[in-house]
């Protein structure tokens, strides 16, 4: 293990409950990223102490999930998440069970949801309790229930999400019982609140798997459930402008899986991965596509950040696929859209399979297009007196837009660099 501020922190926190008397051990996905040679981003522990006891020993500590049994001890700049020993029953909702009571370490680790998160290791040597096989499908590549799958995701439905995010994250396959028990319990991975639906599904799109994440959503039926737009596209052909030498698929959402796919192994940020998944949601002119992903973004609570983001890319794409001219479609792009470079990320995976109308353009040529100086200066519009605010960058945006719609770039030997 490197020494990270997170260990270091969590080691800390970890000597406290030991030289309390107290069991302690690491626990979850710590655990299992550091088996699998990844940098844990944070680690979590899991103690024979009382919520109580933790509160009285770290008396700088956040009530995370109290009720639960989780405690949030803020030590070296970090929370660390200590958790007690606890069993779980009576699930009320889906969610969270009506009834916790203490228990030992086997106990709890057989309460949790896959064996590949149900190991546990010494802070300090590193030793690894494994109660339930977690090693052996770590090593396997398999996403595995503890116990009964079924039983698993009807006490939480959001497990159902957790397990193809897991295996589409780490390149592992969903063992055949639990798949069966997904497919079976599929309608219940749309119960959870569309914030929590909607963060599972991001963290799908945005962790490096997401190409495998949609096809395992599509095959084990849980896509109609959580994403009912895009599970439409199931059986829909694709539009005359996509149906070209290079790119020929059965259907809409067979192209988006394939673009997906496309961008295995990068973690793309969440206004391109949406765009990417939403763009073909109908058919027709980019202010149709872009409208109705902003309606499924809006179905699930997402920030009006992030839905004008998506709106935008899906908008102006078309823009630069069709232009005739690359200068001049960059000095429009740029006056009017402030996201450029999320912009040519999105093209550049779309078009990397669904072969562009001019597919020997130069795409790169984009990024080396030189510009003209602003016309209008928003500081010295500021200096005379015009109030800063959102009146005046509308102002300056629409200035620059005219600007970049009149004037030709400047040309080599004319000082551009």
């Amino acid at each position: 293990m490197n020494e990270t501020r997170s260990l270091v922190a969590a080691r800390k926190v970890a000597q406290g409950l030991r030289d309390a008397g107290r069991e302690v051990w690491f626990v979850g996905g710590c655990v299992r990223d550091d088996l699998l040679g990844r940098e844990p981003a944070d680690y979590d522990l899991v103690t024979s102490a009382r919520p109580e006891e933790v509160q009285k020993l770290f008396p700088r500590h956040v009530a995370i999930g109290k009720q639960f049994g989780v405690i949030g001890v803020l030590q070296g700049g970090r929370t660390v998440e200590v958790a007690s020993f606890r069993t779980e029953s009576d699930y009320r909702d889906g969610r969270h069970p009506g009834v916790v009571g203490p228990a030992t370490a086997q106990e709890d680790v057989l309460r949790r949801d896959f064996t590949i998160n149900g190991l546990l290791m010494d802070p300090w040597t590193r030793e690894v309790v494994d109660f339930v096989g977690g090693r052996a499908d770590l090593e396997a590549g398999i996403i595995r229930c503890i116990g009964e799958p079924a039983l698993r995701f009807e006490e939480d439905h959001l497990r159902i999400l957790r397990a193809i995010r897991f295996a589409a994250r780490l390149g592992f396959v969903i063992e055949e019982e639990t798949a069966a028990a997904i497919q079976a319990a599929a309608p219940m991975a749309g119960t959870p609140s569309p914030e929590r639906v909607k963060a599972e599904l991001e963290r799908m799109w945005t962790e490096g798997g997401a190409g495998r994440a949609l096809r395992m959503l599509r095959d084990l039926e849980v896509l109609p459930h959580v994403l009912p737009e895009l599970a439409a596209n199931r059986n829909r052909s694709l539009e005359a402008r996509w149906q070209v030498e290079g790119c020929s698929f059965p259907t809409v959402l067979d192209r988006t899986v394939a673009v997906l796919e496309n961008a295995e192994g990068e973690k793309l940020d969440a206004p391109v991965a949406w765009s990417l998944v939403l763009d073909d949601l109908v058919d027709g002119f980019p202010v149709a596509r872009s409208k109705e992903g902003r309606r499924v973004l809006e179905r699930l609570h997402s920030s009006r950040d992030l839905m004008n983001k998506v709106e935008d890319l899906v908008r102006w794409r078309d823009r630069l696929v069709f232009a005739t001219d690359v200068s001049r479609a960059r000095r429009r792009l740029v006056g009017a859209f402030r996201g450029l470079d999320a912009l040519i990320a999105f093209h550049g995976r779309e078009a990397a399979v669904a072969a562009s109308h001019r597919p020997e353009r130069d795409w790169d040529a984009l990024e080396r297009v030189p510009l003209p100086p602003p016309s209008v200066d928003g500081r010295a519009l500021m200096a005379k007196g015009v109030p800063p605010g959102p009146a005046l960058g509308r102002a300056l945006r629409r200035a620059r837009f005219i600007q970049l719609e009149k004037e030709e770039a400047p040309k080599k030997g004319d000082g551009a660099s």
